[in-house]
């Protein structure tokens, strides 16, 4: 037992993931050297339950609530929750627990790994966020408390730093305070009201420049030599800044992140300020626009065009339409047209021509309310994504006798929406459509994600990919020995490798397979991923 006991202590210890196992009554009596050099405690501090020091403090409680669950049931289980790094920056990791049970089925071990979903976690919080903030503007909530919580998701995504949206005002010569949560009430009391310019800090210049403008330590920056010391009264030494602009080109303010370290911005932070910047021009321009129409009824079609929101008006018993300014851009008409629904539907999208006809052709029958969203496709090949929203206007009868709505361009914002869903298909369909065994890897070799070919080749999950075990299921003994430190060096130089080794099939036959690395490099030259391509040379290997 205690020779078994080892040899498998061995294998966790040289599988690339965090690994541990613990007594039945869930005491920690083992880690690996990958999880004790992640976290940065010695086995002494990390055994019994010592490891509980690593977990984020907002997320211990469920997982201790999840093991003792799994303790008390003795079945296999799993929790999601933030494990901190020797540095002291924490991640997101999926806990995994399987039990082992003796003869006599009673458990007399438990083995568990932890595997990193940073990068997931963060996508779908990011995803979040943006349809927060969608709702939010669909909801009408104030621009203050979409800008505020727009800079809450942000510091949420982007754990440490500090982030400020500022307006440029009328004259488009000062830049005054919109929304900083986090930021010291002094600090932006300070800066309210600055000018932009030339040489104006983070977020003056990147008015005045009309372009992001990083700086990754104020201290030694010349752009904030005259604001170098209120920064640094308040602890802020660095400040990315992105100019907000409106549909037509226009400045409409400032976009900033601030870090307590001097630092610049990874390229997921870059995609993240693209993104949420291009929320907060979305926030900003609706409530310009719905600011204009309640000032005044003859600012009605600047409004319209601002907010990209057009208005209409549909007689039930005459078939009368009559259209906004607005409303003919949004479909591309002439306004010297005259509108009809043959019209309207000559720019349904042919996929949403049921949906249409479902919710807009049977609302006369039916007397309700119109609410939904369908595709354009205009007369070059575009494609609009547009909200209707109608009332259903009686007589004093009860008679129907109009539809008064809008209906209001939301394609920037669905784009916005749908870009990291699109993303990921479009990656799945080119690695599915790729006549070879795919594999996704982590920066340290660790298994991601399989191709269907590789999958069916293999007969296993996905799940069984990113198992711990996978080389050892995957791959000829011999060669997973013969390749090990050949492979390890060769991940740890960053370049394109290849390697020959043996594939077991799900028949359990093996076959030679040329295997090659290729990695994938941020802007910084560091690996981010590592893609591996395994061709079929058995018949060239036997020749």
């Amino acid at each position: 037992m205690k020779e078994a006991e080892l040899l498998v202590r061995e294998m966790i210890e040289k599988i690339p993931i965090l690994a541990w196992s613990c007594q039945p009554d869930g005491t920690a009596d083992f880690l690996n050297q990958r999880w004790l050099d992640y976290t940065g405690l010695s086995t002494e501090a990390a055994v019994g339950w010592g490891w509980q020091a690593a977990i984020h403090p907002e997320d211990l409680g469920k997982l201790m609530d999840t093991w003792l669950r799994l303790l008390a049931t003795g079945e296999p289980g799993e929790v999601e929750g933030r494990l901190r790094r020797f540095d002291g920056e924490y991640r997101w990791f999926l806990f995994r627990a399987v039990p082992i049970r003796d003869e006599e089925g009673r458990v007399v071990r438990w083995y568990g790994t932890n595997t990193d979903i940073e990068d997931r976690k963060w996508a779908e919080t990011l995803l979040a966020g943006e349809n927060r903030l969608l709702k939010m503007m669909a909801e009408d909530n104030s621009l203050s408390s979409i800008l505020d919580t727009l800079c809450r998701v942000v510091e949420e995504l982007s754990a440490g730093t500090l982030c400020s949206i500022l307006f440029l005002d009328s004259d488009g010569h000062r830049l005054r305070h919109a929304a900083a949560p986090s930021l010291p009430a002094s600090y932006t009391a300070a800066i309210d009201g600055s000018s932009i310019g030339p040489r104006v800090g983070s977020c003056g210049t990147a008015a005045y420049r009309r372009e992001p403008v990083i700086v990754s330590d104020i201290i030694t920056d010349p752009l904030w030599a005259d604001y170098c010391d209120l920064a640094s009264t308040h602890g802020l030494r660095a400040c990315w800044s992105t100019p907000i602009f409106s549909s037509a080109g226009r400045v409409l303010g400032t976009f900033a992140i601030y870090s307590h370290e001097p630092c610049s911005p990874s390229p997921q932070q870059q995609t993240m300020i693209e993104q949420f910047s291009h929320l907060a021009s979305i926030a900003i321009e609706r409530a310009q626009a719905f600011d204009a129409l309640r000032r005044s009824e003859s600012y009605l079609a600047y409004a319209q065009r601002l907010s990209l929101t057009g208005s209409f008006c549909w007689r039930v018993s005459s078939g009368e339409i009559t259209w906004s300014e607005e409303t003919f851009r949004i479909y591309e008409y002439s306004p010297t047209v005259k509108p009809t629904m043959e019209l309207v539907c000559q720019r349904i999208h042919p996929e949403d021509i049921t949906l249409f006809q479902e919710r807009v052709m049977c609302a006369p029958q039916e007397g309700k309310d119109i609410d939904f969203e369908h595709r354009l496709i205009m007369p070059d090949g575009a494609v609009k994504y547009v909200e209707v929203v109608a009332c259903a206007v009686r007589d004093k009868s009860g008679k129907l006798v109009e539809f008064v709505g809008a209906v209001m361009d939301v394609t920037a914002a669905k784009k916005a929406e749908d870009r990291i869903r699109q993303d990921e298909r479009e990656f799945r369909q080119i690695v599915e459509a790729i006549p070879q065994l795919i594999l996704v890897l982590t920066p340290d070799g660790s298994p991601l994600y399989g191709n269907e070919l590789l999958l069916e080749y293999t007969g296993l999950t996905l799940d069984d990919v990113r198992a711990g075990d996978f080389r050892a299921r995957a791959f000829h003994p011999d060669d997973v020995e013969r390749l090990r430190d050949e492979r390890r060096q060769a991940l740890a130089r960053g370049v394109s490798f290849e390697m020959e080794q043996r594939v077991r099939r799900k028949g359990g036959q093996y076959r030679w397979f040329l295997t090659r690395f290729n990695p994938v490099l941020d802007g910084q030259g560091h690996v981010i991923r590592w893609y591996a391509t395994g061709t079929d040379i058995d018949d060239l290997k036997r020749d």
